[in-house]
């Protein structure tokens, strides 16, 4: 929707009118009216027969003082007078013969608008194919419709787009002149962020991808947001999305979302998870559920009447889950509505990535779009972990189906064809049972074309099951069908993902029987397509190094601009020794323990104070904890459990406060304390790092590797080393956090001597060393810290 103030019309497409009719008249929130449409392409026209491009449409709406511009798409117009038809081919991802309820009210809809925009008083014959180009099915109905009937249609379409034009028209003559003019919220800046600001404003405005490696300090929130809430302001993009991986990094965000909106430059949103919205855990969040609380309709908008009347520059849970309350409407769907209504929306890597939470109002479309993806170094195991699903010959025979005896008339013949569609995938998978001798799963690198025409086999009867409430299921079959459903669909979702950077696993189940599992090698084609749901992107974070991998992992192209920015603070206030004589690889972990653990006593004996020493597995931690307290009883220490509960974590750093009581901290590299921590001044003055980072080889990793190495030569460094200099990169970051703090990082293992890990090595670390033995490591320590007198603060 666009507002243009020289003539006062208002710009709206076909799908947007559905969203918001479906969301006032029937209570369908935008994401349910758009999530199973999208636009058909050449190729899917001349599968269906239709020709090669659709056919452009547009009339006007008059609306109180505005008139609304109303464009759609046909995908074909034939015929004339009374013998016109008009076709409209609808994207779906579920099988086409049983679309879903909200799928056939959308289809129909976007018919009606396009029908709508068509000169001549006679009305054309409705048909609609709802096609799913991935199982390479489709269906067609028809329908005809009145002069009459269009007309009712289009003022019931007119009337719930007042909201959300209000809120446009607020947009465009206030609140964008407002951000042109927004200015820098601190008095000065710091080294590297004007350069990283530049960037970011480039990106954005020409829509590029940028990857960006900002240590700490630098103030990459504010860097990243405010040049993009310019660019915005500018025109150059519409809606800013900030996705992080955790929650503190998104309250930051939002903190400096509602900075520079204090004075009413923009309006943020920060988006939570359901389950930390929803005020009814254990009720069924589907369509047919029992929960009491709404989703769209008249409340809904009402609520969200009530939080823009508030004016305030950030809505976060809080104010979602009382306005919510107030009109007993769903939490997350609110949050969701009010998103629309945003110039910025702050929200975990999942809605743009997860392919079943995705925010489809606005990604099923596409749009101009600005990408901000903070600590990006997280995003390839996000994906790997997010795309990884499993499905096994003992799930599906445990599945929880009825009978048909049970079942009468139409939903018996639903339970058959069901269990029989589930039999026939059961045999698929049992024909790709590896061979006896073979030793493990076997990997294939093409997904069988019959597993996602299998699933969908199956999920048509499901959903039918699922939907349809009049023939509903035995009452202790309701739930567990559900979940059965939603699980293979969640899996039917993820595989449509499948590329050359896949594998799929074949392995035995404990029980004999087969499963498959998806290994996702290399996510960057993932990254890329749902990137490119958008206009520009900015990939940043403190660790981003080597930032070819990165680039080249997450979706970038060679041409995409790259940036690597110095350490805000001063070179001197961080020394870094590397002890390159000591081996930690696993083979010799018990030979050198007596080395490590006296290169452990020589750092935390330099200065009293606070240090954590990060190893490479919780069975090493252990071990080198007992041999170091050995030496040492009258250290003070903590140890990183295996399992901490939330209270366990908070009294642990606490420890951390006692100035006087100096501890040392055992954690695990790569764990809960690895990163996202904030030790200011003395509550951490050193951290020794114990090894390179390297993860356990498993199935996953080795065949990574052989992609890799096929690809670009470079298998084990993508594999294992870079992701392994991340871990390092990370606990090393826990020393150094603001201009005032002073520590010490000490790195051990022989292979940091090494051509490969001495180029991946940050360029800020100017105070890097290599130090043979304990003796040197003492001397090194003992100058670094003879410039710091204790106490004084540089």
């Amino acid at each position: 929707m666009r507002y243009c103030e020289d003539n006062g019309e208002i710009a709206v497409t076909a799908e947007e009118a559905v969203a918001f009719s479906l969301f006032h008249y029937l209570g369908t929130s935008p994401t349910e009216a758009l999530l199973p449409l999208r636009r058909t392409d050449a190729v899917g026209r001349a599968r269906l027969g239709l020709p090669a491009e659709g056919v452009s449409l547009a009339c006007r709406l008059p609306s109180g003082d505005h008139t609304f511009c109303l464009t759609a798409v046909a995908d074909a117009v034939t015929g004339t007078g009374r013998d016109r038809t008009l076709t409209v081919v609808a994207v779906v991802a579920e099988p086409p013969e049983a679309p879903a309820p909200t799928t056939v009210r959308a289809a129909r809809a976007l018919a009606y608008l396009a029908a709508s925009c068509l000169e001549g008083k006679t009305p054309p014959r409705l048909c609609i194919f709802y096609d799913n180009p991935a199982l390479g099915r489709h269906h067609r109905t028809e329908e005809t419709v009145t002069p009459k009937k269009l007309s009712a249609f289009l003022e019931r379409v007119a009337a719930p787009l007042f909201l959300f034009a209000q809120n446009e028209i607020v947009r465009v003559t206030r609140r964008l002149p407002a951000m042109r003019r927004l200015r820098f919220p601190y008095p000065e800046t710091r080294l590297g962020q004007e350069e990283l600001m530049s960037a970011v404003f480039r990106a954005t405005s020409r829509g590029k991808r940028l990857f960006a490696s900002a240590p700490t300090g630098i103030g990459k929130t504010v860097s990243t947001l405010y040049p993009a809430v310019r660019a915005m302001g500018e025109g150059k993009c519409d809606k800013v999305f900030y996705l992080t991986a955790k929650a503190t990094a998104a309250r930051m965000a939002g903190q400096t979302a509602a900075l520079l909106g204090k004075d009413g430059a923009l309006r943020a949103v920060l988006l939570a998870s359901k389950e930390r919205l929803c005020s009814r855990r254990g009720v069924p969040c589907r369509e047919g559920s029992p929960c009491e609380n709404r989703r769209g309709g008249a409340r809904e908008e009402m609520a969200l009447a009530e939080l823009v009347s508030l004016g305030l520059p950030l809505i976060g849970p809080e104010e979602i889950a009382t306005a919510a309350a107030r009109h007993g409407v769903c939490p997350h769907e609110l949050s969701l509505s009010y998103s629309m209504l945003s110039d910025v929306v702050i929200c975990d890597y999942n809605y743009l990535f997860d392919p079943t939470v995705r925010l489809s109002r606005f990604f099923s479309l596409g749009g101009r779009f600005a990408f901000l993806i903070d600590e990006a170094h997280n995003l390839g195991d996000r994906i790997r972990d997010t795309y990884a699903v499993t499905l096994t010959t003992d799930a599906l025979m445990a599945a929880p189906l009825p009978p048909p005896s049970e079942g009468e008339g139409a939903r018996a013949d639903t339970l058959a064809d069901a269990l029989a569609a589930r039999d026939a995938l059961v045999g698929h998978l049992l024909s790709l049972a590896p061979a006896p001798a073979e030793d493990g799963p076997t990997m294939l690198r093409s997904l069988p074309e019959w597993l996602p025409l299998s699933l969908s086999d199956l999920l048509t009867p499901l959903g039918a099951l699922v939907r349809e409430r009049r023939t509903a299921l035995p009452a202790e079959f309701r739930k567990p069908v559900r979940s059965f459903y939603y699980d293979l669909k969640t899996i039917l979702d993820t595989l449509a993902a499948y590329d050359a950077g896949f594998r799929l696993e074949v392995f035995r189940t404990e029980t004999g029987g087969v499963g498959v599992r998806t290994l996702c090698l290399d996510p960057s084609g993932v990254v890329s397509r749902c990137l490119g749901d958008g206009k520009s992107a900015v990939l940043f974070s403190a660790t981003l190094s080597p930032i070819a991998y990165y680039r080249d992992t997450l979706g970038g192209e060679r041409e995409d601009e790259v940036l690597e920015l110095p350490s805000p603070f001063l070179r001197d206030n961080l020394a870094v020794a590397v002890m390159d004589k000591i081996s930690t690889r696993y083979a010799d972990r018990e030979s050198t323990l007596p080395e490590v653990g006296a290169a452990v006593l020589t750092a935390v004996r330099a200065r009293r104070g606070n240090y954590m020493v990060f190893c490479p597995s919780f069975a090493y931690e252990e071990t080198l904890h007992r041999h170091v307290k050995a030496l040492s009883p009258d250290l003070r220490t903590l140890l990183q459990g295996r399992t901490m509960s939330p209270a366990e974590r908070a009294a642990f750093l606490s420890e951390f406060e006692k100035s006087d009581d100096p501890v040392v901290a055992f954690c695990v590299m790569g764990g809960i304390w690895g990163e996202g921590i904030d030790l200011l001044g003395d509550r951490l003055i050193g951290a020794v790092i114990v090894g390179v980072g390297l993860g356990t080889p498993d199935p996953l990793h080795e065949e990574m590797a052989r992609y890799f190495r096929e690809k670009n030569d470079e298998g084990a460094e993508y594999a294992y080393v870079y992701p392994g200099i991340n871990r390092v990169l990370q606990a090393a970051g826990r020393v150094i956090r603001s201009e005032n703090d002073v520590g010490v990082v000490v790195l051990i293992d022989d292979r940091f001597a090494t051509p490969v890990y001495r180029r991946a090595l940050p360029a800020h670390w100017h105070g890097l060393s290599y130090v043979g033995n304990v003796r040197s490591l003492s001397e090194y320590l003992r100058r670094f810290w003879s410039r710091h007198p204790e106490g004084e603060v540089p």
